[in-house]
């Protein structure tokens, strides 16, 4: 009744949100969210809004369609055609950059080189997304430290993409981005929150720039 008549109810000047895009890609049996938000490049409390079906942090005993971010499905497909069935669940992802080496990646994930190269057979130096064994050793430090990457030259050309905007007593990730023209699901997404998070007065959100 209110959906057909919103005016009538107050409703006048609601906007919709904008609609949520995603790719869909499917996964083996018992995946962890973490492992498929780190072969997409977001993060798990992204991946749960894109899959609100999901109740744990890992898919069903069976191969599963999950939705990821739009234009990352090639990328989780890749992860997944060269990670064996055997290890889905106790390796993780590290992110390397050009110029970088074993020796560095070990430093920041607590593995030894022996181990990650044995876990990237054929790689004779790191190359975009590694695989990284976890174990109930290092298990804390690599889900830490695994994702984050080192400061580059590209890293900065990539952070020039985005402006600053505080947020408003009041504001929503929504809010803000309706004020400022943005797509709300976006920004959502380059802060790793929710359109619904609610924000902080002051608080720094990044908004990509036009």
């Amino acid at each position: 009744l209110i959906a057909n008549n919103p005016t009538q109810y107050g409703f006048g000047h609601v906007r919709p949100a904008p609609p949520l895009r995603y790719d869909r890609v499917r996964v083996p049996p018992s995946t962890n969210l973490g492992l498929i938000a780190q072969a997409s490049d977001t993060t798990v409390q992204y991946l749960r809004y894109l899959n609100p079906h999901l109740r744990t942090n890992s898919t069903p005993p069976e191969p599963y369609i999950v939705n990821v971010p739009p234009g990352k499905a090639n990328e989780v497909v890749a992860v997944f055609r060269k990670l064996p069935a055997t290890k889905i669940n106790n390796t993780s992802l590290a992110n390397s950059v050009r110029g970088e080496t074993w020796e560095s990646i070990s430093n920041r994930t607590g593995v030894s080189v022996a181990e990650l190269m044995a876990a990237n057979p054929g790689m004779r130096v790191p190359s975009g997304k590694v695989f990284v064994p976890v174990s109930g050793n290092n298990a804390a430090r690599v889900q830490a430290t695994s994702y984050s990457r080192p400061t580059s030259q590209r890293q900065a050309a990539a952070t020039s993409a985005f402006t600053i905007v505080k947020a408003q007593a009041g504001d929503t990730v929504t809010k803000l981005a309706q004020r400022v023209g943005a797509n709300a699901v976006e920004v959502a997404k380059i802060n790793g929150l929710l359109p619904n998070s609610v924000l902080g007065a002051g608080r720094e959100i990044k908004i990509p720039t036009k």
